[in-house]
């Protein structure tokens, strides 16, 4: 399952609901923030609310996301957004899992629930 899961998410951009700030955030089986810094915004911004999925782990009863916070530079002449990487900002996610959740489609569904972004 890590196998699929990892290249299912690696390099997508996973925006986070609520805008939380902070290198690691934990969040229950539900998808509810239960450790991490709750303030809005990245040092300051809320629109660094995005992170480049870069590793994915599951151990025992938890996902765990990481990679680097990433931030959009809108662009006026072609209209369009890039993507800019905060340096030194390297994001972690841990997810826990119920033993009824421990599958692919289980999984992309918490991750709805955390933010928008996750892969069908």
């Amino acid at each position: 399952m890590q196998k699929a899961l990892q290249q299912r998410l690696s390099k997508q951009v996973f925006i986070v609901r609520n805008f939380y700030g902070g290198d690691h955030l934990s969040f229950d089986s539900q998808g509810n923030l239960v450790k991490g810094d709750k303030k809005v915004g990245y040092k300051g911004c809320w629109c660094a609310a995005q992170l480049q999925i870069e590793k994915v782990e599951v151990k025992n009863d938890k996902l765990i996301l990481r990679g680097p916070r990433i931030r959009g530079s809108y662009d006026s002449k072609t209209k369009s957004f890039s993507k800019l990487f905060l340096e030194g900002s390297t994001v972690q996610f841990d997810i826990e899992l119920s033993a009824t959740q421990m599958n692919e489609d289980a999984i992309v569904g918490i991750l709805e629930q955390i933010g928008r972004g996750s892969p069908s």
